[in-house]
């Protein structure tokens, strides 16, 4: 199937989408210069609401909905397959059991985060229990005013700012 003068689909994606799904078809968007794959639908769209987008003006006005676009690159076609694979509801059962699927993922999800969660904290209040807990060796308040708690300066040595 040639698109233009620059880019053609190979036959063969054309009869895999094909025998994939017959309400698919493969276009060239002329204004976004992708390969536009779309499906027809029972009830099309409104194509006043696509006035600023050509492709989809022509897209709804012929009763089809967008599914992808892709570039006309090699590797596309091998992509388009998974991701039609992939994307396909009734293939997983069903919009219900996909809502069951994602509810359940979301739920791991969630359970996992709130179990690293869980053990930060745990690691973070044994650590300040061990730091509050421990004996201190000097009274409260010794080696005030240097930077080190315990360091004692020796004579002569000033920290004030320009003092040698």
């Amino acid at each position: 199937m040639r698109v233009n003068e620059c880019y053609s689909v190979p036959d063969h994606v054309v009869a895999a989408v094909r025998r994939y799904d017959p309400a698919l078809r493969l276009r060239w968007g002329r204004a976004s210069h992708r390969m536009r794959l779309e499906r027809q639908v029972a009830r099309g769209m409104d194509p006043e609401g696509f006035r600023h987008d050509p492709d989809g003006f022509d897209m709804a006005r012929q009763g089809y909905v967008l599914v992808t676009t892709f570039p006309p690159c090699e590797e596309a076609w091998a992509r388009l397959q998974a991701y039609l694979w992939y994307g396909d509801v009734w293939r997983r059962g069903g919009a219900k059991a996909v809502d069951v699927e994602l509810r359940a993922a979301e739920a791991r999800d969630e359970a996992r985060l709130a179990a690293a969660g869980s053990d930060e904290n745990e690691g973070l209040a044994r650590e300040m229990y061990r730091y509050l807990r421990a004996p201190r060796t000097l009274p409260e308040g010794a080696g005030a005013g240097s930077h080190f708690p315990g360091y004692d300066r020796p004579a002569g040595i000033s920290m004030a700012r320009g003092a040698r």
